[in-house]
């Protein structure tokens, strides 16, 4: 019995002005978190974007054991948002990061049909964006660009993105994410 199931589909857009706000116990944890990030990427002898850039796709948490597990993922994120912010490279550090999402989330290429939605698979993504940047705009380009390729125009399935600059990733942040 085939039931017709329709696609996933995002909220609209958040106004930029939107508080995005979160509690005061939960930002407490972020700081928490990001400080132990800082303290662990600084004592490796890197610097968080670094640590980025010298080991392309690799997830987040295999990032975490260069680092003795003295970080978590989550505090590894908001370092990485916090270091875009101050050198104005947000956009790039959310397209490394997406990448890495796909790469580990996607292991065997790109399925839409599987039990698990790519939307599910990508909202941790989404999330980072919108809980760890500025802008409150990135958190509304980022969600089109997980509406696109997760709904609207999905890569074909098997497809894995290229480690650096994918070519279907850069035309979708191109599109929904001004450089």
């Amino acid at each position: 019995m085939n039931e017709e199931v329709s696609p996933a589909k995002l909220p609209e857009d958040s106004p930029p002005d939107k508080d995005r706000s979160r509690t005061d116990a939960m930002k407490n944890v972020d700081e928490m978190f990001k400080d132990r990030a800082t303290v662990a990427v600084e004592s490796s002898g890197f610097e968080v974007l670094d640590l980025l850039s010298n080991h392309p796709g690799v997830p987040i948490t295999e990032l975490i054991k260069v680092l003795n597990r003295k970080s978590n993922a989550i505090g590894f994120i908001i370092a990485a948002y916090e270091a875009a912010e101050k050198t104005g490279v947000v956009r790039d550090v959310a397209f490394d990061l997406l990448t890495r999402y796909i790469l580990e989330g996607f292991p065997n290429g790109w399925d839409s049909n599987g039990t698990i939605h790519p939307v599910v698979k990508l909202v941790g993504w989404l999330s980072s964006v919108k809980n760890y940047t500025k802008n409150p705009q990135d958190a509304n380009f980022a969600r089109r660009i997980m509406e696109t390729l997760a709904v609207t125009n999905p890569p074909a399935n098997g497809w894995i993105p290229e480690i650096r600059n994918d070519p279907l990733l850069k035309e979708t942040f191109d599109n929904c994410w001004p450089p």
